[in-house]
C-alpha cells in the first residue's frame, strides 16, 4: 500500500523549509481552518513530523523509498513523539532501534491506520443530516397535498356495494313464491302481507307460512321485534266465527269495511282477535306485542 503523505493530505508545499511548514500549520490551527481529512490529530502530527528538521528528513527519505515499509498513522504518530538521538548514533527509522534488516535500512513497520475523521462543527448538519431533513420536508409536502377524501367515497361506496349484495343473496335465498290457500290470503291482504314467503311485509315484518291449526285452511304469520301479526283462512264463515274467543266485543268500520275486535284475557303483552265483516268474512287475525292496542287499528285490512 502506499505510504500516507502528510504533504499532500494537508495540500502543503514540500519545498518549503520545515519551519515555514510548522508557522503555516500554527495558523491554520489559530484560525480554526481545520478542513483537512484527519483534523486536529494529523495537524498536530505533521507539525511534530514536518516542522522538525531531523523528524522530516527521517520521514522524507522514507516516503521517498518505495520498497520501504509502509508510513501508517501510527508510526507518524510514533515519530512526532520520539526524540531524534544524536547524530554520531545509529537511528532507526520513527525512533525505534533494532537489528532487523528494516532497522538497518532506517524503517520499522506498524499496522495500517487512519487518522480519527474530523468532527462537523456544532450546529452544522453533515450531507446525511441535510438530506433527511430535505426527505422529511417533502414526505410533509407530500402529505399536505394528498387528499383523503376519494379514499373515504370509495370505501363507504364499497360498504354500500358489499351491503346491498349481501341483503339480495338474502332475501334471494329464504323468499319463495307463496302457493295454494297462502297465495289467497296475500292476495286478500297485499298491503299487509309480504309478496313472497320470507319477504317484509306491513312495518318491515318479516312474513312466513305457518302450519295450521283446526278449521284453518291456511296460515301467515307476520312478525317485527315488538309486534306480531297473524291472518288465518277459513273454510266459511261459520268456521271462522267459530274460532272467535269469547270475550267483549269491539265494532269498528269505515266506508270500505267492518272490523271487531276481542281483546284476549291473560295475555302480556296484551293480544287482540280481529275479525273482518261483509266480503272478509272467512278470514281473521291476531295482533299481539307492545303496541297491539293501537296496532290493530290501524292494521291495512280494508
Amino acid at each position: 500500500m502506499p505510504h500516507y503523505n502528510l504533504y499532500s493530505s494537508l495540500g502543503l508545499d514540500r519545498s518549503q523549509s520545515a519551519e515555514s511548514i510548522e508557522y503555516e500549520i500554527e495558523q491554520r490551527i489559530s484560525a480554526g481552518l481545520i478542513n483537512n481529512p484527519g483534523g486536529l490529530d494529523e495537524l498536530r502530527v505533521a507539525q511534530r513530523v514536518l516542522g522538525d528538521p531531523d523528524r522530516r528528513a527521517i520521514y522524507d527519505r522514507r516516503l521517498d523509498d518505495s520498497y520501504a515499509p509502509e508510513i501508517t498513522v501510527d508510526a507518524l504518530r510514533q515519530l512526532a513523539t520520539t526524540e531524534i538521538a544524536p547524530r554520531q548514533q545509529p537511528v532507526t527509522a520513527f525512533g525505534a532501534a533494532t537489528d532487523s534488516s528494516n532497522a538497518r535500512r532506517g524503517y520499522d513497520s506498524y499496522p495500517t491506520q487512519e487518522f480519527a475523521r474530523a468532527r462537523p462543527a456544532v450546529g452544522v448538519p453533515t450531507a446525511a443530516e441535510s438530506r433527511q431533513v430535505t426527505d422529511v420536508s417533502t414526505a410533509a409536502s407530500v402529505d399536505k397535498r394528498r387528499n383523503p377524501l376519494p379514499w373515504i367515497i370509495g370505501a363507504v361506496a364499497l360498504l354500500l356495494i358489499a351491503g346491498l349484495l349481501t341483503w339480495w343473496l338474502t332475501q334471494r335465498e329464504t323468499t319463495e313464491e307463496w302457493t295454494g290457500q297462502n297465495a289467497e290470503l296475500a292476495e286478500a291482504f297485499p298491503k299487509l302481507i309480504s309478496d313472497a314467503d320470507g319477504g317484509a311485509g306491513f312495518m318491515g315484518m318479516t312474513c312466513r307460512s305457518h302450519t295450521t291449526e283446526g278449521d284453518e285452511s291456511a296460515k301467515i304469520r307476520c312478525a317485527g321485534p315488538d309486534n306480531g301479526v297473524s291472518v288465518f283462512l277459513f273454510d266459511s264463515v261459520e268456521e271462522r266465527d267459530a274460532s272467535i274467543p269469547a270475550g267483549k266485543k269491539e265494532r269498528y268500520g269505515n266506508d270500505s269495511c267492518t272490523i271487531e275486535t276481542v281483546e284476549l284475557e291473560g295475555q302480556n303483552p296484551a293480544a287482540y282477535f280481529i275479525a273482518p265483516q261483509g266480503d272478509l268474512g272467512t278470514y281473521s287475525l291476531l295482533v299481539n306485542g307492545e303496541d297491539a292496542k293501537d296496532l290493530r287499528l290501524k292494521l291495512p285490512i280494508c
